[in-house]
């Protein structure tokens, strides 16, 4: 990347709470990029000057893919033949999101008919513009709720390999799936177009052994990349190095600071956006009383005298 930009999400014993895959939906969900491949989709490159590459838009037109999900068109290895002996095919989809900190979630429908364990579907993401690739259910870049893996709903898992060891998906589907996943507090994506230095792409993969089985290979539609607001998804102003919170976990009384300015609010959220508790004080608020709170993670958002900074923590028993 040409710019770095870290952020530190200090979330102390998190290693030891016991979460499953999940989605978080947030407050709210922007959109930012849909394909039903009913028309062009800038954002989804197929590679057409690769040699032997399968991807086409178009209508289905095989024994398992006869039809899209949301007719006429989809996006198929060949919409009228079986993939072929021996072949690699792959198509990227330039994972942008128009401002700054994102939340990205990608969502899209799916088939797949392969032959198991020896034949598979995965997807890379690289954040060099294409120079190196890592299997996404390998990427531990970003936060999620499912450490050290990404949100999830019906992705492959670790455990989910072909023979060469990637994880995949492989076998069949037995019809249409949704399949979802998502990164918390994602590097920023700076440039609108293709390609520039600081993009960072998906890559969907197909591979075929060298056993001939006629089968149908892997279909999706109905693409989507969203992007996800949560109550800490706002601009902070400063240096977020000025906002201390401790201790954390918190049993009891929570204390703030802020150098050299007033904390006048703050409110304290569930991670899934609700808001559960709410102090005020015009002098300057130093402690919250968080007794009543479940075990679990929360978002603890203050202003002070020149903006709002936003901080996690996590209530133990």
């Amino acid at each position: 990347m040409k710019k770095q930009i870290t952020f530190f999400i200090i979330l102390l014993c998190f290693c030891t709470i016991n979460l499953k895959a999940q989605i978080d939906y947030g407050w709210y969900v922007n959109p930012v990029f849909q394909c039903d491949f009913e028309t062009t989709c800038p954002k989804i490159k197929l590679h057409p000057e690769v040699p032997n590459n399968l991807w086409q838009v178009g209508i289905p037109s095989k024994t398992v893919f006869n039809s899209a999900y949301s007719p006429q068109r989809a996006l198929v290895t060949d919409t009228a033949n079986t993939y072929p002996m021996g072949n690699d095919s792959w198509f990227d989809v330039q994972l942008w999101i128009p401002w700054e900190f994102a939340n990205p979630l990608v969502s899209f429908y799916h088939k797949w008919d392969m032959d198991s364990l020896t034949e598979g579907a995965w997807i890379d993401i690289s954040y060099n513009n294409g120079l190196t690739w890592k299997n996404i259910i390998n990427d531990t870049s970003w936060f999620s709720f499912n450490p050290p893996f990404i949100n999830s709903v019906n992705l492959y898992s670790v455990n989910d390999t072909i023979n060469n060891g990637t994880p995949a998906f492989t076998g069949s589907s037995d019809g249409w799936v949704l399949t979802q996943f998502q990164w918390i507090w994602f590097l920023p994506i700076k440039d609108n177009g293709w390609p520039e230095n600081d993009t960072i792409l998906l890559r969907f993969h197909f591979l075929s052994d060298n056993i001939e089985t006629s089968k149908d290979g892997w279909m999706i539609d109905d693409f989507h990349i969203d992007d996800v607001q949560f109550p800490g998804s706002i601009r902070e102003y400063g240096s977020l190095d000025q906002f201390r919170i401790w201790p954390n976990p918190v049993a009891d009384e929570l204390y703030l600071r802020m150098e050299g300015q007033r904390i006048f609010s703050a409110e304290v959220f569930s991670f899934e956006g609700r808001l559960v508790y709410a102090f005020n004080d015009p002098a300057g608020l130093e402690k919250l009383s968080m007794p009543q709170l479940k075990p679990g993670l929360y978002w603890v958002m203050i202003k002070s005298d020149d903006g709002k900074y936003g901080r996690q923590c996590f209530v133990k028993e």
